[in-house]
């Protein structure tokens, strides 16, 4: 997806004799350990439209009203099987929770009570799991591949070395003082 981003805005803006960013942000993916953060992340992106100032002062009815008919949203096909669309895979996370009435009032008690941002959660910018998780993500499949062109994992692989550490050790061997 970088490549694709870069190649893509370049060809853009050459094309349309512009400069710049095309893209308001840059692409992120995360792996996700599903079996403790994915219906999370579900509920909390389907109750993000609402997140907005603007909606603060709504009732809750309201709100619900509001993300129920949001029209950039999944959400309607999660709590009502007639609203399904096609190009969505609804029955891992109905399954999860136990239906739709069940993913329904779920979505209600987030609604109801403030719920913390699971992203907050991600560990090198890429992973969302706990520690073992990580662990084994990183034991597994992280074992190859440029860091040049995966500069999300250069976190992961590169030890951090205290500057003071390095400072010190040059001016030891090289026998100077800091000025």
């Amino acid at each position: 997806m970088r490549r694709f981003n870069i190649s893509y805005t370049s060809w853009f803006n050459y094309h349309h004799n512009t400069y710049g960013h095309l893209y308001q942000g840059r692409y992120k993916a995360i792996l996700v350990n599903a079996d403790n953060y994915l219906l999370e992340l579900s509920r909390y992106v389907h109750l993000n439209p609402i997140r907005k100032s603007t909606f603060l002062e709504l009732s809750y009815h309201d709100k619900w009203a509001y993300i129920r008919q949001y029209y950039w949203s999944s959400l309607p096909g999660y709590i009502d099987a007639k609203r399904e669309v096609t190009f969505v895979d609804y029955e891992n996370i109905i399954d999860m929770i136990g239906g739709r009435g069940s993913y329904r009032q779920f979505l209600l008690d987030g609604l109801q009570n403030d719920i913390d941002n699971p992203f907050e959660d991600v560990q090198y910018q890429t992973i969302l799991g706990d520690s073992g998780f990580v662990a084994r993500v990183k034991g597994e499949y992280l074992k190859s591949g440029s860091l040049r062109e995966q500069p999300e994992y250069r976190e992961i692989w590169t030890n951090k070395v205290d500057p003071d550490i390095v400072i010190n050790c040059v001016m030891t061997v090289l026998n100077v003082s800091l000025d």
